[in-house]
């Protein structure tokens, strides 16, 4: 989501003194409590006629009549909605009777709602509620905005829509809260050369003059208002259908034959649904529209699902395996939330984590339905697992469920809790009950959606759901416990004289540091709530020593298990880490290679999460790793070198880097020995998970190695030296060693080596292709061109979308970059905060300032933050300076050990 807030200055108004007014924002942030954010249920939405009359491309400007029937629960004479940026024209009432009452005013509101005051009392009935309203269509990328492209040398415009999670106010008057559901008809006004789509299919066209068309649409079913949509704009499609729905994937024009793959998996995966849940799709058709300009990777809109062109468009000649997979897996997410957010929708955005948790738990289903070789529940533990172990192991992450308090919390929970460790809590819940009965848990999602459907949800319907047939297991208390903890346990087990203990803490990468909870309070009014003692229901799953596998209840700080234990968390089922004894440790070394994929990916993962935290020695970390050089798993290997890379950016200001640069590349080398051989020689019909693993370990060779220890170095740098002088084009090149081609000629090309990719850039109409060459720029070595690349992501000649990434790949890449894209921040603040949406903020934060090792600049984010107060980012700066400061520490603790892993 877009997390940019608004502070709104208003004026009292009459409407007999003025034609209209408009709220305009002047502050980035406001602190509002949930109390006067939220409307008053004293009147509630059934059905919206929304009629809009759209003016573009010569103004890009709107107007419209919004005619709702509303139910006024008890009597008053004040109605309030929600209304940001519009000029409201004119308020009134109608009754049954056809009685009308005009508003005698209406005044603005800071918390983004319109009080409309009329002179006589409204009493409990039905009532029409008329307002009259008109706009800008914007570049911001939320409410209705517009974006371009170039196609033939022709510049088109397209205007849409992105209003999660408090958006729609800004596109037209209305009731902006997920509880207020409500049946919408569109009715849309525009230019005769745009297709105009919405959530249902047209009812009627109708020719208004030579210019223009009016288009009706079907009645949506009851639904949230930040799910209504329409796109208008030059588009063309492909069509497919699936029983009798009809599936199309809209392009701009000319990338429609990079829509088939979307289209085919949205086909299947749609179908898979239905039978899964036992509900049918409830809308006649589903559109899926790639937008030009997009801040999100999509949005599941019901019935017009809009996405960032790279999650949407996939070309065989062009795009790389794990640009396929991006496609279906968003694809996947998004038709889950036709059930999980759109007909079963959470009451309040505290329980927001019901549809993204949902959602990115099913998409790893909704793939294997359609691509069943890909392993993808293998693949859980790297994508979902590995972002939530990560945010949740910090003193200022938040709980998945909890009280939204703040107008700006609201967007702040768009993050890998919600979305992550949501996916990795329902994997470990369902796990665990289907234990007990197996199928029990789909059994129970069946009978939850089919009872709140077109309703709202929250998390206890949702257990209660659940718990209807269990005996002797209380599902309520269980959730109760994860839900409002923050973070995740580490199970420790111990051998004592024959007995295993087993005792849980909370992990975290660095130890609180009170003192630094304190300056962060007096210094920035940052002041986070801290719950690092806690006890978790666990449900364990275990191998003995004897080769038995057992469950186990585990909630309390300590109990006795009367077996030897030789593998926890089998499967990597549950969301803990575990930490072995040495004896243990060893032989699961021994025998690593007979473990499961998702086993043997979680030890690792394991391992290396607790060298950063203190609980393992570094060097018997590493000595663990030596069972990568067999290790041909691309989720193995994608987990250790995510892990890895944190310990090259701590160590990346230091001696100490070239000597654990050198380490990392051992480790990788048989890997690419024996691939690159298969490639020379031809034999590279790669599986999916092969393209998967030769295009991530080629492009980490490069940024690992060097020309004389890795061969596979001069073989990209002469592919690239070919590419750039015309003897090969791109599509001759393997789409698994494109990126790595592009990256070896920026890092070790000559200095036209940029120039030569920057213009393939500029002259790039495909998304996927760009967002290869910018990575590419941001690894350019040379100081003046990672400042050229930095300012070349706050120019025009970067989309919005792609700016914050191309910062943050600047400063994650390397410590001169980091330094770099802080002093980018310093001097063009203001640019940048209004420019980045505050999730892309957050992530400058995280791969700028959070990799920072040292006082100074631990002292220099405290200055800045202080002088240029970010309030939607608060919990993101915490977290960077817990980061910076833990680090810094971690670096001193093992000085001496480093400089003996250095020296050997």
């Amino acid at each position: 989501m877009a997390m940019t807030f608004s502070n709104y200055s208003y004026h009292k108004l009459e409407t007999s003194s003025v034609p209209g007014f408009v709220c305009s924002s002047k502050s980035p942030f406001s602190r509002h409590s949930a109390e006067k954010v939220r409307l008053p249920e004293s009147i509630t939405p059934i059905h919206y006629e929304l009629k809009l009359n759209v003016n573009m491309p010569k103004e890009f400007s709107f107007s419209g009549l919004n005619k709702i029937l509303v139910n006024v629960n008890e009597p008053t004479r004040e109605v309030f909605f929600h209304s940001v940026d519009l000029n409201i024209h004119k308020v009134y009432i109608e009754n049954t009777e056809g009685e009308k009452f005009e508003a005698i005013k209406f005044d603005p509101i800071d918390t983004e709602m319109i009080k409309a005051t009329f002179s006589k009392e409204l009493v409990p009935h039905l009532y029409t509620l008329f307002i009259e309203f008109s706009g800008i269509i914007t570049d911001q990328l939320r409410g209705f905005y517009k974006s371009s492209y170039e196609f033939n040398g022709k510049t088109y415009w397209l205007a849409s829509t992105h209003f999660e999670p408090m958006a729609a106010r800004r596109a037209f008057p209305c009731f902006d809260e997920p509880l207020f559901k409500a049946t919408f008809q569109l009715q849309i006004t525009c230019s005769k050369e745009f297709v105009a789509l919405s959530n249902t299919q047209p009812l009627e066209t109708i020719e208004v003059d030579e210019e223009f068309k009016t288009v009706k649409y079907e009645i949506t079913p009851k639904m949230s208002t930040y799910l209504v949509t329409y796109v208008i704009g030059p588009l063309e499609s492909v069509t497919a259908m699936s029983g009798s729905k009809k599936i199309s994937v809209w392009t701009r024009i000319g990338d429609s034959h990079r829509a088939n793959y979307a289209l085919n998996c949205a086909k299947g995966i749609l179908k898979y649904y239905e039978e899964l849940f036992g509900i049918e799709f409830p809308l006649s058709k589903v559109d899926l529209v790639a937008i030009s300009s997009f801040a999100m990777g999509a949005m599941e809109n019901w019935g017009l699902i809009t996405f960032r062109d790279t999650a949407l468009l996939y070309d065989e000649k062009e795009s790389s395996e794990a640009n396929k997979q991006r496609v279906a897996v968003v694809v996947a997410h998004e038709l889950a939330h036709q059930w999980f957010g759109n007909l079963v929708t959470m009451k309040w955005w505290n329980d927001l984590w019901l549809n993204e948790g949902f959602a990115s738990f099913m998409e790893y289903f909704g793939v294997n339905s359609v691509e069943p070789d890909w392993q993808m529940f293998d693949q859980m533990l790297v994508d979902a697992g590995y972002g939530a172990f990560s945010i949740d192991a910090s003193s200022y992450s938040h709980p998945i469920a909890g009280n939204v308090t703040l107008l700006e919390e609201i967007e702040t929970l768009f993050d890998l809790v919600s979305y992550n460790k949501g996916a990795m809590m329902i994997k470990m819940l369902q796990t665990w009950v289907d234990s007990i009965s197996p199928g029990y848990f789909f059994k129970r999602i069946r009978y939850h959606l089919s009872k709140y459907k077109y309703s709202n949800a929250d998390t206890n319907d949702l257990m209660n759901s659940i718990q209807t047939d269990l005996i002797n297991v209380d599902i309520e208390s269980f959730m109760e416990s994860w839900d409002r903890l923050t973070g995740y346990p580490i199970v420790k087990i111990k051998e004592d004289g024959g007995k295993t203990i087993l005792s849980q803490s909370k992990y975290l990468n660095f130890p609180f540091n009170k003192n630094l909870k304190e300056r962060l309070a007096n210094e920035l009014g940052i002041d986070l709530p801290v719950a690092n003692n806690a006890i978790w229901p666990i449900p364990l799953t275990g191998i003995t020593k004897d080769g038995k596998l057992f469950t186990l209840y585990f909630d309390q700080q300590e109990m006795v298990f009367n077996n030897t234990i030789a593998k926890l968390n089998v499967g990597q089922m549950g969301f803990y880490r575990v930490l072995y004894p040495m004896k243990t440790l060893k032989a699961l070394k021994i025998n690593f290679h007979q473990l499961s994929t998702s086993d043997r990916a979680g030890i690792i993962h394991d391992v290396l999460a607790f060298a950063l935290s203190g609980q393992l020695h570094f060097k018997t970390a590493m000595d663990f790793l030596t069972v990568l050089k067999y290790e041909r798993e691309y989720v193995v290997w994608k987990l250790a070198l995510s892990k890895l890379s944190e310990f090259t950016q701590i160590l990346d200001s230091t001696a100490h880097i070239e000597r654990f640069r050198g380490f990392i590349k051992d480790l990788m080398q048989p890997s690419i020995n024996e691939y690159l051989t298969r490639v020379l020689q031809g034999d590279d019909r790669f599986t999916h998970l092969e393209e998967l693993f030769v295009s991530m370990m080629f492009e980490s060779g490069v940024i690992h190695g060097n020309q004389v220890r890795h061969f596979h170095l001069p073989h990209l740098l002469s592919l690239f030296e070919n590419l750039r002088a015309g003897r090969v084009t791109i599509d001759e090149i393997p789409n698994h060693s494109k990126g790595a081609v592009y990256i070896t000629g920026a890092l070790f090309g000559d200095d036209q080596s940029y120039d030569y990719i920057l213009e393939e850039y500029l002259k790039s109409n495909f998304a996927v292709q760009q967002q290869r060459l910018l990575t590419a720029l941001s690894y350019a070595p040379q100081e003046y061109r990672k400042l050229q690349t930095l300012k070349l992501s706050i120019s025009d000649k970067v989309r919005t979308q792609d700016s914050e990434i191309l910062m943050a790949q600047v400063g994650a890449h390397s410590f001169t970059g980091r330094v770099l894209a802080w002093e980018l921040l310093e001097q063009n603040h203001e640019y940048i905060y209004k420019t980045i949406a505050s999730s892309g903020f957050d992530r400058f934060i995280k791969n700028v300032c959070a990799k920072f090792v040292s006082k100074k600049h631990l002292d220099e984010i405290f200055l800045f933050f202080k002088h240029h107060p970010l309030p939607p980012s608060n919990r993101a700066i915490a977290q960077a300076v817990e980061s910076v400061d833990g680090a810094e520490k971690w670096l001193k603790e093992n000085e001496k050990m480093l400089e003996k892993f250095n020296s050997q």
